[in-house]
């Protein structure tokens, strides 16, 4: 940790918080955008509604940054789908 911090590698979300900015939407930014708690999310994530791998590189889950994104997560907020998936 010191050697990190002394070389200033960062590391997964340390990244974010220091203003890295992802190419993606992160879980809470992607809440935001539809109105929902973060929480409902990785809820879906967990149960298998919302196909999303973590990135390798932030160590989160990264939502594509693309209008057709946030228009399926609309729909399963709705419930007009059961599952999106998202590559």
């Amino acid at each position: 940790m010191k050697l990190r911090r002394r070389r200033q590698i960062l590391k997964g979300l340390e990244r974010l918080r220091r203003g890295e900015r992802p190419p993606g939407y992160t879980g809470r930014e992607m809440a935001g955008l539809i109105g929902i708690d973060p929480s409902w999310i990785f809820r879906k994530i967990n149960r298998g509604q919302i196909l999303l791998e973590k990135d390798a590189r932030y160590g989160c889950y990264l939502f594509p940054k693309t209008r057709s994104t946030v228009d399926q997560m609309k729909k399963l907020k709705s419930g007009k789908v059961l599952q999106v998936s998202f590559p």
